[in-house]
């Protein structure tokens, strides 16, 4: 058990106010320190933050450097093949062309003859060129479905879409379905006359519109095969019947070079994330370490100095409150005190700090 410093004098009562300031001020410095801790763990976390951004950032565009020179070249390589295709498919449609213009100009030659020989024969019978049209067989004597398709056409314009739109577009407000019959009986009468009046005068040259009609479907076959040959040299894909062996040489060559380029382009990316990012890596955390090094050490040395201060200050408030609470009251050991005591002992003259401590009660019971 500690002596009791009641009969202690008035030194003995500075030395403990000197114990209690000293400890208030080491409880202040664990304050200050745990600050100044706090500020450096936040500053190395900042420090350590920007680092790994840096390093991720210089990675990501230093890559996309190295993989974009190949893209652009890879890009320049594919608008040349873009381009060498474009001549090459121009050069082989002409030649294309130039085939089906060889292969079918017997048959052309042969449709020409006869397209000569039905005016001929028109013209020594004497029959109007009427009827050697499109739009007399079609409407006359049809021969295939594109004549069928004309007629109905015909028929429908004749006797829907003209008595109509004279009807409701021609009449206006004075519309009435009277005028609506009137207007068919009309059509029908006009049309249908011309077209019998026609008939009748064609039965005049019956023979030679029926050898018209012969030599008509001796065209259309022509016609047949020379669309079935045109459609047989458009779908043979064997480019070897033209000249285009420069354009697929210098496509090849495009080709390989691409493939070249996309190899070199692959090589590259990994020798970047084997090796040359582990540089670019070493190179960032070189600059920054003795940076973060010193910050890392001063925050060590500032958490070791906190806690022996702490394990200091833990004993020292141990001692004051076996050694000088325990006799004077906790309330009591605190520099405010203890100094009015010390300036009591002085004004009264007391002689010991037993003393000191009842004429202090005594002025707060007073004061109080």
């Amino acid at each position: 058990m500690a002596n009791s410093i009641l009969g202690e004098g008035k030194e003995k009562l500075a030395e403990i106010r000197d114990v209690v300031v000293h400890q208030n001020e080491d409880i202040e410095k664990i304050s200050a320190l745990s600050a100044e801790i706090e500020r450096n763990e936040r500053a190395l976390t900042i420090r350590k933050k920007q680092v790994k951004e840096e390093i991720e950032g210089t990675l990501k565009a230093r890559r996309a450097e190295i993989l974009k020179t190949f893209d652009d070249e890879e890009t320049k390589l594919e608008k040349q093949i873009a381009d060498e295709n474009s001549r090459r498919t121009k050069v082989r449609n002409g030649q294309v062309s130039e085939r089906i213009d060889a292969e079918t100009e017997e048959l052309r030659r042969e449709k020409e003859n006869l397209a000569a020989e039905a005016k001929k024969l028109f013209k020594d019978t004497k029959t109007p060129a009427f009827f050697n049209s499109s739009f007399y067989y079609a409407l006359f004597v049809p021969g295939n479905f594109k004549d069928i398709i004309l007629f109905i056409l015909v028929f429908a314009l004749e006797y829907f879409a003209i008595p109509c739109g004279i009807y409701y577009f021609g009449l206006g407000d004075a519309r009435k379905p009277m005028y609506l019959v009137v207007i068919y009986v009309i059509c029908v009468a006009l049309f249908g006359g011309s077209y019998m009046l026609i008939h009748h005068i064609a039965d005049k040259y019956r023979d030679t519109i029926a050898k018209g009609k012969a030599i008509r479907a001796k065209i259309r076959d022509k016609d047949k095969k020379i669309k079935k040959t045109t459609r047989s040299i458009e779908k043979d894909k064997d480019d070897s019947n033209y000249d285009l062996e420069s354009f697929d040489s210098r496509l090849s060559d495009l080709s390989r070079q691409k493939d070249d380029i996309a190899v070199s382009k692959k090589a590259a990316a990994e020798t970047f994330d084997k090796e040359t990012k582990n540089t670019i890596t070493e190179e960032i955390n070189e600059r920054s370490r003795q940076e973060i090094s010193e910050l890392s050490d001063a925050l060590m040395e500032n958490k070791k100095e906190l806690a022996d201060l702490q394990v200091a200050v833990q004993q020292k408030t141990l001692d004051i409150a076996q050694d000088y609470e325990v006799f004077l009251g906790r309330d009591n050991v605190n520099p405010d005190v203890l100094g009015r005591m010390y300036a009591i002992m002085e004004e009264q003259d007391l002689s010991t700090i037993g003393d000191a401590l009842e004429a202090y009660k005594k002025e707060s019971q007073q004061n109080g």
